[in-house]
């Protein structure tokens, strides 16, 4: 997990919510507790690949599509995937002398993979509405233990 895809889910989930409505970059970063450039980076994803809509001009912002209440959190997951390890994650090297320093970043590598696999097929069991109706469930508890707290 990565905060891209954390800022993905939070966006999508708020837009759901608020089906039919616009949002500036601005205001939807400040809603979310984000950084302006980082949802803007990420809104752009979204927006390229048919989950959210995008308006400009001054009533412009993002918007729902339809596709976004039956979403699968594993198609987002998919969009924000780190591409590769780096060289900051992985210790070793292949041409060493030392057997574990030669096959390290392999195992490394595999064991990458295989933490990926479970994740996505972890993800696959859940949309975007299903995080809205865990909210109001969650919300549902808090505001039965009282609450000065405004909806958005």
């Amino acid at each position: 997990m990565n905060l891209s895809f954390t800022i993905a889910l939070h966006a999508l989930t708020f837009l759901l919510k608020h089906d039919g409505e616009c949002f500036s970059s601005t205001r939807l970063a400040e809603l979310m507790c984000v950084n302006p450039a980082q949802l803007r980076a990420v809104m752009k994803i979204l927006v390229a690949e048919g989950y959210v809509q995008s308006s400009n001009g001054k009533l412009g912002g993002y918007s729902s599509t339809a596709r976004i209440a039956e979403t699968r959190l594993s198609e987002v997951f998919d969009l924000f995937r780190a591409p590769t390890l780096d060289s900051r994650t992985l210790t070793g090297k292949p041409d060493s002398t030392c057997e574990i320093a030669r096959n390290m970043s392999s195992v490394v590598s595999d064991f990458a993979e295989a933490e990926y696999r479970l994740a996505h097929e972890y993800y696959t069991r859940f949309s975007i509405s299903d995080i809205l109706n865990t909210i109001h469930i969650k919300e549902d508890i808090h505001d039965k233990h009282g609450s000065d707290h405004a909806a958005v």
